[in-house]
């Protein structure tokens, strides 16, 4: 009997030893494999700061111009209706040169009373862009010949976007009256710019 229960922890302490053998190899892959996954999420974060950095590269030429009805561009090519019309409402001497334009991608708005879709306007030259937003700001209000009230702004990315957003809702305090802001804005960055 004792013999048999020597037998037993024999056959148990190299199952034990085994076990230990086989959770060590594991613990080794794991080790091994959560480095990978670190690596990889670094990897990740590079490529996706630099997509964001490409996307926003690309979109530094681009305007968003808004309050457009439906319809205004029917018959002519987008670029050259958006073109006259930045001409005549702004009250430049030439159309600005346009690579092109078009109305923004979103769902199709169906009940009268939603705000029409808004253009993205690829500019040739930046310099020309930066003057016409420049320009927009100073008028403060911008009517186009068929009467609609327009608003240019920069095309920022999405993540851009959201950070603007944060920032703003995180000093809205700091300004008693809009005024003040525009003021500031106005004072401050755009003929810090000039």
């Amino acid at each position: 009997m004792v013999e048999q229960v020597n037998k037993r922890i024999e056959v148990t302490e190299g199952r034990v030893s085994e076990l230990e053998a086989e959770v060590s190899n594991h613990l080794d892959s794991i080790t091994c494999m959560t480095s990978d996954v670190d690596m990889k999420k670094e990897l990740q974060a590079t490529l996706r700061d630099r997509c964001e950095d490409l996307e926003a590269r690309s979109r530094r030429c681009n305007i968003r111009i808004i309050g457009v009805k439906e319809g205004r561009e029917h018959g002519k090519h987008p670029s050259q209706c958006v073109a006259d019309m930045l001409k005549v409402s702004l009250g430049i001497d030439k159309p600005p040169t346009l690579n092109r334009a078009h109305r923004a991608l979103r769902s199709r708005a169906t009940q009268d009373g939603l705000p029409p879709w808004d253009f993205i306007v690829k500019f040739h030259y930046l310099s020309e862009k930066e003057s016409l937003l420049k320009k927009a700001i100073e008028m403060k209000s911008v009517t186009t010949p068929d009467g609609d009230q327009i608003r240019l702004l920069p095309d920022f990315t999405q993540a851009v976007s959201k950070q603007r957003a944060a920032f703003t809702e995180g000093s809205r305090g700091k300004f008693q009256r809009s005024k003040t802001a525009k003021e500031f804005v106005l004072n401050k960055v755009v003929h810090k710019a000039s």
